[in-house]
C-alpha cells in the first residue's frame, strides 16, 4: 500500500504546484474582405499590391481572451487562403505567384505565406504558411496584412477577395 501511496501523492503535488503554468491552445479565425483593382500591365517586373484594411485582434476570435491580450504566449499561423468572391466564377488563371506578409501596430512587417504552384483554374488558393512566432502581432491589438501578386494575364476587371486567416494561439489559464 506505501508503494502506491506515495507516488501517488508526489503526482498530486506535481500538478498542484505547476498549476500556474497550465496553457490552453485556442483557433482564432480572421476574415478580412479587400479588392483587387484591375490592371493594364502584365508580366512586368512590377509585382501588384494589396494592402488589407486592419483586423482587430481583440475580438470574438479569442473568445475569453479577447480582452486579456497579455495572457498570450505563443502565434502561429496555420492556414491563409484567398478566395475570389466577385465576379463569380473568376478563377486565378492570372497570376503566377503570391506573397503575404502582416504586421502588428508599431511593428516591422514579417513575411508569413507564399505560394507558387497556383491551380488556376480554381477560384481559392491555399498558401503555404512560414512558421513564424506571431505572438506580439495578436497582442498588438490589431494587425494589417499586405498581398504582393505578380500576373501574367491582364486583369480585366476588379475582383472581390476574401482572405481567411487561421492562428493557433497560446495562452496561459485564466485564473
Amino acid at each position: 500500500m506505501k508503494k502506491v501511496f506515495i507516488p501517488l501523492m508526489l503526482v498530486c503535488i506535481a500538478f498542484i504546484g505547476c498549476d500556474e503554468e497550465l496553457n490552453v491552445t485556442l483557433n482564432a479565425p480572421y476574415d478580412v474582405d479587400a479588392t483587387l483593382e484591375s490592371v493594364i500591365v502584365t508580366g512586368t517586373v512590377e509585382p501588384i499590391e494589396l494592402t488589407l484594411p486592419a483586423v482587430n485582434t481583440g475580438d470574438e476570435a479569442l473568445g475569453d481572451y479577447s480582452d486579456k491580450l497579455d495572457k498570450l504566449e505563443s502565434a502561429t499561423l496555420t492556414s491563409l487562403s484567398v478566395t475570389i468572391t466577385n465576379p463569380q466564377g473568376e478563377d486565378f488563371s492570372f497570376m503566377n505567384t503570391i506573397e503575404f506578409f502582416i504586421t502588428g501596430q508599431g511593428m516591422t512587417e514579417q513575411r508569413v505565406a507564399g505560394q507558387t504552384n497556383i491551380d488556376q483554374t480554381s477560384s481559392t488558393i491555399v498558401l503555404d504558411v512560414e512558421d513564424v512566432e506571431l505572438v506580439e502581432v495578436i497582442k498588438s491589438g490589431e494587425f494589417t496584412g499586405r498581398a504582393v501578386f505578380v500576373n501574367d494575364e491582364l486583369i480585366e476587371q476588379d475582383l472581390d477577395l476574401n482572405i481567411k486567416f487561421q492562428f493557433d494561439v497560446e495562452a496561459a489559464v485564466i485564473d
